[in-house]
């Protein structure tokens, strides 16, 4: 079994907080095939967002600008978008919607 010797955070402040994007294109393939594994033997993991790690790891901020479980969780059940910043690239923003 594979075994993460690095986390995202610890990748995030390799590169000053923001993840070049052909990196994170690559990670979210690799945490998305680790989720689906996970589900095929029928677990859920439901403290994941990866449209919420993907806008981190991207921008170096949180989408939303809470760090409350409870008030984020009132954000998602009102539908409350993420901030998505403009500067993104066709590539991710349609990754995200």
């Amino acid at each position: 079994m594979l075994q993460a010797r690095v986390s995202l955070l610890d990748l995030m402040n390799k590169y000053d907080g923001k993840i070049p994007e052909k990196d994170v294109n690559c990670y979210t393939q690799i945490m998305l095939e680790g989720l689906l594994g996970v589900h095929e033997k029928g677990f859920i993991h439901s403290d994941l967002q990866p449209g919420c790690i993907v806008v981190e790891m991207i921008t170096g901020i949180l989408p939303w600008d809470t760090h409350d479980r409870d008030d984020l969780t009132d954000k998602l059940l009102r539908g409350e978008s993420p901030n998505i910043p403009k500067d993104m690239s066709k590539l991710e923003k349609s990754f995200l919607r």
